[in-house]
């Protein structure tokens, strides 16, 4: 997905997240997860004109030195019974020294 900015955007976005995380030291004996909630986890409830629309939620994890990102997304717009449109993604980013390695979806 591009915006104004392109890749740029996205990866300050990312930034936002996990500012500064070195997953060395995110991950490494005793230290401290900086940038990353205590719970690993950061879930939202997404609204349209003050409807519910769905959930995002992200998910952290470290896997030989790496942050992992789980990322989950259900979105459905309905109008009474009836659904419109729906949007799922599943999806896991791979980031290493805070660069982003892999992205699959």
């Amino acid at each position: 997905m591009k915006r104004d900015g392109g890749d740029e955007a996205m990866a300050l976005e990312k930034e936002n997240v996990v500012r500064g995380a070195d997953p060395q030291e995110l991950w490494g004996a005793g230290a401290a997860k900086k940038g990353v909630p205590a719970s690993e986890r950061l879930a939202f409830e997404v609204y349209r004109n003050h409807s519910f629309l769905g959930h995002h939620e992200l998910v952290f994890s470290a896997r030989g030195g790496d942050l992992i990102v789980g990322v989950a997304v259900d979105y459905a717009l309905k109008f009474g019974p009836l659904t419109f449109f729906k949007y799922r993604l599943r999806g896991q980013e791979r980031w290493s020294q805070d660069v982003l390695v892999s992205a699959r979806m």
